[in-house]
């Protein structure tokens, strides 16, 4: 039984020799791969790899925002061509290959834009998290301001009881001190 494509290349590049070279590289790797030409506009975002030629107006192209590609994106630039590093860096590129690339690079150019694209990711991810830890610790900050103010507690004091009232009601502090901040913010408008 043949095993299952585990790859989705997406191929945006002229017909010719080079394109099918690298789609035959991609069938060698098991991957299921398809090829778009004419060039889309804006360049097709569904799969795990987009393997799109390189113009000066690519950035412009990709249908996402710096950072948030959904998908690994590497770069074809054709024999006798140059490429701008600011375009690229601006489309979100993963990697490059030449167009046409030989085929025993095809394999390990996939896997590095692949790693580097889930690394970015995984990065993201953490940085997320960690706004969203820090928007918390300003809220909770901003509760215990307002309990120590208002029932003349320590700032221990404030923070005890922010964390019995997360326990009690199986929320996390932050939740709770989110809740105190808007509840005070009703009763102040009126």
């Amino acid at each position: 039984m043949p095993a299952e494509p585990t790859l989705f290349a997406r191929i945006v590049a002229p017909p010719g020799p080079g394109t099918n070279s690298l789609r035959r590289a991609l069938l060698q790797m098991r991957a299921r791969v398809a090829v778009d030409w004419p060039e889309p506009d804006p360049l097709p975002s569904a799969g795990d790899v987009l393997m799109a030629v390189y113009a000066p107006d690519l950035h412009r192209r990709v249908p996402w925002m710096p950072g948030q590609a959904p998908l690994a994106l590497v770069v074809l630039i054709p024999a006798g061509r140059t490429a701008s590093a600011e375009v690229l860096r601006l489309a979100g590129c993963d990697a490059v290959l030449p167009h046409p690339a030989p085929s025993e690079v095809v394999a390990p150019t996939i896997q590095v834009a692949r790693d580097k694209f889930r690394y970015e990711g995984r990065l993201r991810g953490r940085i997320d998290k960690l706004e969203e830890t820090l928007r918390s610790v300003r809220t909770v900050e901003r509760a215990k301001a307002i309990l120590m103010a208002e029932r003349n507690m320590s700032e221990d004091e404030a923070y005890a009881l922010l964390r019995a009232r997360a326990m009690e009601r199986c929320v996390t502090v932050g939740a709770v001190a989110t809740a105190l901040l808007d509840s005070h913010d009703i009763l102040k408008a009126t």
